[in-house]
């Protein structure tokens, strides 16, 4: 399980990489990106604009913690069920 979280970690890292194009902005929900210039090296970065404050309400994070706590259930579960046979 822990070798999961750890691909998923760095799954994540990858796709929030400017030097690819930041591909998780197209999957990330409520988020919205913009392209910049940097002046000194005229390297394009993307940059998190706004997002839904939604996610900053007390609403928003209850939701946020029964799903986390939801799909930990879910892993406990699905290993503990594979460990059987």
């Amino acid at each position: 399980m822990f070798a999961g979280g750890a691909l998923m970690g760095v799954l994540g890292a990858f796709l929030n990489l400017n030097e690819i194009g930041k591909p998780v902005r197209f999957i990330s929900v409520g988020s919205r990106y913009a392209k910049e210039v940097v002046g000194e090296t005229g390297k394009m970065v993307w940059n998190l604009t706004e997002h839904l404050h939604y996610f900053e309400s007390l609403t928003g994070q209850l939701i946020s913690l029964v799903c986390f706590i939801g799909l930990c259930m879910f892993c406990y579960y699905y290993a503990k069920g594979k460990s059987k046979g």
